[in-house]
């Protein structure tokens, strides 16, 4: 059922999301060099209890108090193009979304919006995640929750 030729087998979401941002940053600083570090992602999203993910996340519930936090993250509003379009950059190594905000509300996304995700990641040659921890496997009708919108 999968796209990929390997897969990563991981305990939870949180351990899955992490491994996958700490590929994308050594994906971008051995293909681009270590400038090439940020990580866009949207606020309300969630994407596990460990510090890097609640650090990703967005939530200040999550993840304040606990002293500094993982470096060259940034949050913008989901479904925000423009938004998106101002932050990206050559320094941005990936965004991650989840195709259905659970967390933060049940935010589906516009898909003029997941478009644009996917043609700023390729314009800036930046990874784009899928966080479909709790949407894959079948849970929206289809086996990933992002076929809906590709």
């Amino acid at each position: 059922m999968s796209f990929a030729e390997r897969v990563f087998f991981a305990n939870s979401g949180a351990e899955a999301n992490e491994a996958a941002l700490k590929l994308a940053r050594r994906w971008a600083a051995d293909v681009h060099g270590a400038e090439k570090s940020e990580i866009i992602a949207f606020n309300q999203g969630f994407h596990g209890r460990t510090f890097f993910t609640v650090t990703v996340g967005g939530q200040a519930a999550y993840s304040d108090g606990f002293g500094p936090k993982p470096g060259d993250v940034s949050h913008i509003p989901y479904n925000d193009i423009a938004a998106l379009e101002a932050q990206m950059s050559e320094k941005t190594c990936a965004v991650m979304m989840e195709p259905l905000q659970g967390e933060g509300g049940i935010v589906s996304p516009q898909p003029e919006f997941v478009q644009a995700v996917r043609e700023l990641c390729d314009k800036y040659n930046a990874l784009l995640i899928f966080d479909e921890v709790q949407t894959g496997n079948g849970r929206t009708g289809h086996f990933y929750a992002i076929k809906v919108w590709v």
